[in-house]
């Protein structure tokens, strides 16, 4: 019977040693799971912190989105697209200058590369700087002169500093890239109408409501020019019947 009780007290030793190991293995199993769980909050790779950023860009958080540009600009002083994305952010959130110098950065790093030349317009066309604007805009073309939205975004600009033909130009070099970009077309219209070829501005408005019915703004524009024709027209009916 002692010896029976001796090789369970054994037995029960050896459980309990090895139920004091497998926890030990749980608790540093744990440990791990924690520390693992702490580091991989923050991606420290360029590349996924450029996913995060852009991520946090397409939902708006512009000040998340700027911080990890940063950060991944520390790691890679020279990465374009966080240059670019960064200059994004910032122009977001109402930083013009700092936005600007981002886009410059990327630009030094890579004259090549159309979207900061394409953002550094806007930007400065925002800023009232209609002629920088142009310059940046025409750069990024001789990088894709196949850029419908760059075209037509040309050709704004152009508008707006009373360049209506080099304009319409623009409209249609948007339009060839991309037959159904309707923007170009309620555009091209609109600089027609300020040459005052209303008819051929319906025609544009036309072809935009054909492409997308529900373009208020091409509506409007469409009436006011309808209304123009009628009124040119009843001055003629009227001058050839005096």
């Amino acid at each position: 019977m002692d010896r029976l009780e001796d090789e369970m007290r054994k037995a029960e030793s050896i459980l309990v040693e090895k139920v004091k190991r497998e926890a030990a293995r749980e608790r540093e199993l744990s440990k791990k799971m924690k520390t693992q769980k702490k580091t991989s909050k923050e991606p420290v790779d360029a590349d996924k912190l450029i996913l995060m950023g852009t991520a946090m860009l397409k939902v708006n958080k512009f000040d998340e989105a700027n911080d990890y540009f940063k950060k991944c600009l520390k790691l890679d002083p020279r990465n374009v697209e966080a240059w670019t994305n960064r200059g994004i952010a910032l122009f977001s959130l109402g930083k013009a200058q700092d936005a600007l110098k981002a886009f410059n950065r990327a630009i030094k790093i890579d004259p090549d590369n159309e979207e900061a030349w394409i953002h550094a317009g806007v930007l400065r066309f925002s800023q009232g700087e209609p002629e920088e604007a142009v310059k940046c805009f025409a750069r990024s073309l001789q990088i894709n002169p196949k850029n419908s939205k760059t075209w037509n975004n040309l050709g704004v600009v152009l508008r707006g500093l009373g360049k209506i033909d080099e304009a319409i130009q623009c409209y249609d070099k948007a339009i060839d890239a991309n037959p159904t970009y309707q923007n170009a077309w309620y555009n091209k219209g609109y600089a027609l109408e300020n040459l005052k070829k209303y008819k051929e501005a319906i025609e544009n408005y036309d072809r935009a409501l054909l492409i997308q019915p529900d373009y208020d703004d091409a509506k409007s524009a469409r009436s006011e020019a309808l209304e123009k024709l009628k009124s040119v027209d009843l001055k003629a009916y009227r001058r050839l019947n005096r």
